[in-house]
């Protein structure tokens, strides 16, 4: 199988960032260079162990509706659902396909037509089903505003020569050494490859107080780095950003706020390291990144990303003022995802609040219904009751409503992952031998091995609740013993 695309630009994510052509290339109708996308079968091999696809973009100089082998500039393999770059096939969304527009209903006398959208089935191209957007540009010399290539900002007369242009199909580099305090990009619009400013050019000592880009939405990443020396940099404003096709990085700055209004996803990480003043972040919002990485941000007490859903990976560590509810929440939402890639160490203020120290972990197969406090003390069996509780009136210790029930998280794959001992809501504190679940379950265990371990229930007058093993068999245990939590929604 191949799929051919051609396309006047495309600008993608971090596993595409060389899409941009050069100068010389061919010429569209528009007087753009042609571009293709090809996504092809490939077979087992060096590439990919168990076979895979192939996908490679070019310029078609030739214009005979192919990429020669000397006209591709880009070459990525999708293995098994991992790219031989070590990227997933999330690395190859979101895409932005710039076109040719012809006169019509759209544009009277013709323009340019930018469709956005999500590469679902990681062909390398937007399917009509796929498009998310689509924007039409109907001035008459709106393709000419593309710069097909990278761009380097270091002086004046480089920001003046940037201003024809409001899409970047390559990198946009900006010097860190840059003459003057202050450095707005306005008109700037999408840049498909890296934005990035680094003081490691071995130029002049960093200056720039001030970066502004007004008008930017989309970039392929986002790198802000003042390494190799002391930052001037206090100020980052990004008012219409709204998706970043890789990482977003802000590291080693003066920055005291990060405010990004519009952001919405960060397809790869999201980077917040080494900002001595930060004081706080707001991305009101995101929605959606792969991680986060925060780390040694000494003032940052304030960390808002209230419409956040989705998290693989989760690092907090040395935000000595950051209280620790935060970086619970955000653990709880890679464990939503499936994910026990979180790490915490050194943070700051201690954590009350039961919705971040008991997250659900539906990622592992677990019904929504169940939290674990993960992030709580260990508590006895009263105390556990107790902290469920502040979940909400209708929360207790976990009980189950028939065999099937319990075995639905026995065969999860959480207790594979995260084996432990957890409190469930059954005792026979009450009277000895009769248990009872909480909240009045009439499901009754049976003695066929399916829920009690071997030995369980004795006859025991101090072994009265109920602890689940991670063999997924329950044993009756003193009540005064030290457990986690497992709470549920009745």
């Amino acid at each position: 199988m191949v799929v051919k695309n051609p396309i006047l630009a495309l600008a993608c994510s971090a596993a595409l960032v060389a899409c941009g052509g050069d100068d010389g290339g061919s010429k569209g109708a528009a007087g753009g260079p042609v571009l293709w996308t090809e996504v092809a079968d490939e077979a087992p091999g060096d590439n990919c162990a168990g076979g895979g696809v192939r996908i490679s973009v070019g310029v078609d100089d030739d214009g005979d509706g192919a990429l020669d082998g000397s006209e591709v500039t880009t070459t990525r393999y999708v293995c098994n659902g991992v790219s031989g770059d070590g990227l997933t096939l999330e690395d190859i969304k979101p895409l932005l396909v710039v076109s040719e527009e012809p006169p019509g209903d759209n544009c009277a006398n013709g323009g340019r037509r930018l469709r956005v959208g999500v590469d679902r089935d990681g062909d390398g191209k937007l399917d009509a089903a796929e498009v998310e957007s689509t924007e039409y540009d109907c001035h008459p010399e709106a393709l000419a505003r593309v710069h097909f290539g990278s761009f380097e900002v270091r002086t004046p007369a480089d920001v003046e020569a940037l201003a024809e242009y409001d899409i970047v199909l390559g990198d946009l580099w900006i010097a860190a050494s840059f003459p003057g305090s202050s450095l707005s990009l306005a008109g700037l619009r999408t840049v498909g490859g890296y934005v990035q400013i680094d003081n490691c050019d071995g130029a002049a000592p960093a200056e720039l107080e001030s970066l502004d880009f007004p008008d930017l939405e989309r970039a392929g990443d986002l790198t802000i780095h003042m390494a190799c020396g002391s930052s001037a940099l206090t100020s980052l404003t990004a008012p219409q950003l709204r998706d970043v096709g890789g990482w977003l990085t802000i590291e080693e700055t003066a920055i005291e706020v990060i405010d990004l209004p519009s952001l919405e996803l960060v397809v790869g990480e999201l980077g917040i390291v080494e900002n001595p003043s930060l004081q706080s972040v707001s991305l009101p919002k995101l929605r959606r990144a792969y991680g986060a990485l925060v780390r040694d941000n000494a003032q940052l007490s304030g960390f808002a990303v209230p419409e956040l859903t989705s998290l693989e990976t989760a690092y907090f560590s040395e935000n000595v003022a950051l209280s620790d509810c935060v970086q619970y929440r955000m653990s709880g939402l890679a464990l939503a995802r499936g994910s026990d890639y979180y790490y915490l160490y050194n943070n700051g203020e201690p954590c009350d609040d039961p919705a971040a120290l008991c997250p659900e972990a539906v990622g592992f197969g677990v019904d929504s219904s169940l939290r674990v406090c993960f992030f709580a003390e260990e508590t006895n069996f009263a105390d556990g009751r107790s902290l469920c509780g502040e979940l909400g009136d209708d929360y207790d210790l976990a009980e189950f409503t028939s065999a099937a029930d319990f075995a639905a998280l026995v065969n999860s794959e959480f207790l594979d992952r995260f084996s432990g001992a957890y409190w469930i809501g059954y005792s026979d504190e009450a009277e000895e031998g009769d248990w009872q679940w909480v909240a009045g379950s009439a499901f009754e265990p049976g003695e066929d091995g399916s829920f009690w371990n071997a030995g369980s229930p004795d006859d025991d007058t101090a072994r009265n609740c109920a602890s689940l093993g991670g063999n997924g068999r329950v044993s009756d245990v003193p009540c005064g013993s030290m457990r986690t939590a497992l709470c549920r929604r009745l």
